[in-house]
């Protein structure tokens, strides 16, 4: 299946734990079923070569999971996948999919993956992706996150998603196990670098939030750690910081939870009850990893807007409610913003090393 990449706001992050969310029914999402379930299939192109067979001794949950041989990957990055059929979404929601890998292959960084959403099956729409990662050998969960795209008027079949898993990496041999899909309004939680703050990002970008204070409840190894302040994030305007009165060690197991207020998106959605776990091997706690702020120049820019970060990983544009607008997967020191239109954009950088970056540019 040829790829449209058209990549809607879909944000990655490991290891998330969000409990107060409505999940979507997924046909054999488990692989309880088997592997006789029409619900999922393997397709290979080209040269590609490689099988997949139910497991029982090695799963994440319940009784079966799924061994994938990848011996031969094919010229393209969508030679060799598995996908799932279909699974329905609402116009305007927005979801957290969620997957669980391992990597069994005899060799160190041996199996390589990339996990997405899209709608086809004949032209395959892209809408999101966790692109070329390296799995683990303990059971990891890869996480996405995106909006429905589809409109009351579209066509009946256009809110049918399936996911498809690709395998980059020749001699490939994984596990995969308990595909999840839910509504959400959150991506994650994390930490300060000093500990005095929890930080929640939203996938919507956050009209004002002062007064919320007694809408979050932070309690740290089972005690209530009162916040004393709510506020906005001054340049990612997704994320919401909550100053709490005794700081917070990074190893610490941290729960968030929100009772709704007056929280609402700058588009007006009321943001419902959840609650976020942070630390235990749950959700990635930043630390001294927490977003740089970086010079872009020129700022205003017409076209080009450069920066000073060694060994680019990935450099990303949003618009001010949050959506993914660009990307370059590619070690640069810029990046053309000519065919935008005017406004106000946020850049987001992350180097070799996992550190981010981020600034606000104007686009005149």
């Amino acid at each position: 299946m040829k790829k449209n990449y058209f990549l809607l706001a879909a944000m990655f992050l490991a290891f998330a734990s969000i409990t107060s969310a409505q999940s979507v029914e997924v046909t054999n999402g488990g692989f309880e079923l088997g592997l006789e379930d029409e619900s999922w299939g393997m397709e290979m192109t080209g040269d590609a070569t490689g099988e997949y067979v139910e497991e029982t001794d090695d799963v994440q949950e319940g009784l079966k999971a799924v061994r994938v041989y990848a011996d031969e990957v094919g010229p393209d990055d969508w030679s060799t996948q598995i996908f799932n059929r279909v699974w329905d979404v609402e116009e305007g929601k927005s979801y957290r999919l969620g997957m669980w890998f391992k990597d069994v292959s005899e060799g160190e960084d041996t199996s390589i993956v990339s996990f997405t959403a899209g709608h086809g099956p004949d032209s395959y729409t892209e809408y999101a992706r966790i692109g070329s990662k390296t799995l683990s050998k303990e059971w990891q969960e890869l996480v996405i996150y995106f909006t429905s795209p589809f409109t009351s008027d579209s066509e009946s079949t256009d809110n049918q998603i399936s996911t498809s898993t690709h395998f980059l990496a020749a001699g490939t041999i994984c596990l995969f196990d308990n595909f999840t899909v839910t509504e959400t309004q959150t991506i994650g939680a994390v930490l300060s670098a000093d500990g005095s703050q929890v930080i929640v990002e939203f996938i919507e970008t956050i009209a004002d939030p002062a007064g919320n204070e007694g809408s979050f409840a932070v309690t740290v190894g089972g005690t209530a750690n009162a916040v004393t302040a709510v506020a906005l994030g001054e340049t990612e305007l997704n994320k919401v910081f909550l100053t709490v009165t005794d700081p917070i060690s990074a190893d610490a197991a941290v729960v968030v939870t929100y009772t709704p207020g007056t929280l609402v998106s700058t588009a007006g959605t009321e943001i419902s009850e959840f609650t976020l776990n942070i630390g235990d091997g749950e959700t990635k706690i930043i630390g001294k990893e927490a977003a740089q702020r970086v010079s872009l120049y020129p700022n205003p820019t017409k076209d080009v807007v450069s920066f000073d970060v060694k060994n680019v990983e990935s450099v990303e544009v949003y618009n001010i409610t949050g959506k993914l607008i660009q990307s370059v997967n590619a070690n640069v020191s810029s990046i053309d913003v000519s065919e935008l239109v005017g406004g106000v954009y946020f850049i987001k950088i992350e180097d070799a090393q996992g550190k981010v970056f981020t600034n606000r540019v104007i686009k005149e």
